[in-house]
């Protein structure tokens, strides 16, 4: 799972695992803008760092996390 994958640096990661031929869960809090990104390549998923009941769902069959923090 790639969170933040609307991201720049979490985007480009995920367009390139995808390219690659890995299967790819993206996640971040607009699953629709996540959909229209990824148009079916990936799994979207909706996860916010904030809010916990969101992390059962978006981990569900995840088994590695690509995970960046960034400070403003």
């Amino acid at each position: 799972m790639v969170t933040g994958a609307l991201g720049n640096v979490d985007g480009y990661v995920a367009k390139n695992l995808i390219k690659s031929g890995q299967d790819v869960t993206v996640a971040d809090i607009n699953l629709n803008a996540l959909n229209e990104r990824y148009d079916n390549k990936a799994t979207c998923v909706y996860f916010n760092f904030t809010d916990h009941s969101t992390f059962e769902t978006a981990l569900k069959d995840v088994d590695r996390v690509l995970l960046c923090i960034h400070h403003i």
